[in-house]
Parts: C-alpha cells; sequence; structure tokens
C-alpha cells in the first residue's frame, strides 16, 4: 500500500488528479525500456569502471514506485543513466558530457533528444512546491540514510510535502536534475527516494523507493540502441512517428 488516507478519500483524489492534469503534457518528455538486464548484487561504489566480470560494469539501482510518471526501476553510475517504467512503453536514457535526454520507443523504433536545459520535467517542481527548506531531520529509506526537506505544496499551503534525499552516492548533478524532474521536485542534491504529501486529513506517497542496491549490468547498457529513427516531437515516441511519416507524404 503506497498510501493510506486518515481523512476524506475525495480531497486526495483531487489533489492526485490535480497533479496528473499538470504533469499530463511533459510526460511525453520521459521514457521508458523494456524490462531490466539481469544483474548481481555488488559491494557500495558509484564508479562506472569496468568491473572485471566479464566485461560488466557496475551501477546503482533503485526500484521506485512513482504515482506522478509510473513505476520505474533506475539504474545509474557516473557514466549513465537509464529509467525503465513499468508499462514497457518509453524509455529515459542520459550520458555524459551533455546529459541530454533520450526518450524512445523500443516497440516501434523510434526516439528524441531534448537538451537538459530545455527538459520540461526539471521545471515541474517549482510549480508544485515552494519554501522548501532543509528539516535538519535524517530518515533511512531503503536501507540508505536521507536528508529530509520540508515544504509547501500548491492550494494555498493547503498541503504539505515532505522530500527525503539520499547524498550517500557521489553522481554528477545532471543526474539530480534528471531524477528530481521525473519525481516533480525541485532539484536537490542527491537522489530522491521519497516524496510524501500532507493535507486535508490524508497522506500520500507519489514516490517510493523499495529497493536500493549495486549490481553488474552489460557493458553499452547506457548506449542508445542501434537502429532507431529520429522524430521530431516527443509525443512522437508515443505514436511511433506517425506524425513525421505523414509531413514526409505531403511533400
Amino acid at each position: 500500500m503506497i498510501y493510506s488516507s486518515a481523512g476524506s478519500p475525495g480531497k486526495l483524489l483531487i489533489f492526485r488528479k490535480l497533479i496528473y492534469h499538470a504533469c499530463l503534457s511533459i510526460a511525453l518528455a520521459h521514457a521508458v525500456f523494456c524490462g531490466p538486464a539481469k544483474a548481481a548484487p555488488l559491494s557500495k561504489n558509484a564508479d562506472a569502471r569496468q568491473s572485471g566480470k566479464n566485461g560488466k560494469i557496475k551501477c546503482w539501482y533503485f526500484a521506485q514506485t512513482n504515482k506522478i510518471f509510473g513505476d520505474c526501476d533506475v539504474y545509474v553510475n557516473s557514466q549513465g543513466l537509464r529509467i525503465d517504467f513499468a508499462n514497457q512503453k518509453w524509455a529515459n536514457l542520459a550520458k555524459p558530457p551533455d546529459w541530454d535526454l533520450f526518450v524512445f520507443n523500443p516497440k516501434a523504433k523510434v526516439y528524441c533528444r531534448t537538451p537538459l536545459k530545455d527538459w520540461r520535467a526539471r521545471k515541474l517542481g517549482l510549480s508544485f512546491v515552494r519554501n522548501l527548506k532543509l528539516s535538519g531531520k535524517e530518515d533511512t529509506v531503503a536501507g540508505m540514510r536521507t536528508k529530509v526537506y520540508d515544504a509547501q505544496t500548491i492550494e494555498q499551503g493547503k498541503r504539505a510535502t515532505r522530500i527525503f534525499m539520499t547524498e550517500e552516492v557521489a553522481l554528477p548533478n545532471q543526474v539530480s536534475v534528471i531524477l528530481c524532474g521525473n519525481d516533480a521536485i525541485p532539484a536537490l542534491k542527491g537522489i530522491p527516494l521519497r516524496v510524501q504529501h500532507f493535507g486535508g486529513g490524508a497522506t500520500s506517497r507519489t514516490v517510493e523507493t523499495h529497493v536500493a542496491k549495486q549490481l553488474y549490468v552489460p557493458a553499452g547498457f547506457f548506449d542508445m540502441p542501434a537502429g532507431y529513427l529520429l522524430v521530431k516531437k516527443p509525443e512522437d515516441v508515443i505514436t511511433g512517428g506517425i506524425s513525421d511519416i505523414i509531413e514526409e507524404m505531403a511533400r
């Protein structure tokens, strides 16, 4: 159970619908890949060097419930970020040096590329959360120590938000920007593991991390697959590039 309601379920439903409709326009900039590659646990280290285990590399893995953009598996190290969503319709991929967002559809074999500075999801959190401050409290989520941030949300301060960030893993700032955008919160230092909302007699969690560990992934795991057609618009990742096809036929 990801949330519990101590008050009116209707108030919680209205709040979740409000978030959903505001997120819908930017959800197209997100991506999901097919099922995650199987891997074996490893000792703590965010380094992306070759592990020496059949040429595989090591990364952090986070299994998250996400009520904004969908449940997902996050794989990340200093050399790449990949987000596989449970609905298996899209995938997010980003790599240094520019950390542009690649959004692709593994079934339709199409993708689009968005510069990180233009990614709309990174601005979403500012629309929902205000007066963000470090509470001075700490907690443990999925076995990792987190710092707790408190903030007010939309609806004239009638609701409050609590964000749990871990700094145990040293990763580039761009990774934090992308992961916070994926969780609809402002960019903070570290990795978001839990986002909790209070108010209206109800408590809900839009983000919850159930697993946090390290594992081995195949070499090339963070590379953009070959043989994909580049499309102009993020929505064409969903439609399989139909807009580009229609435009080409009309010429």
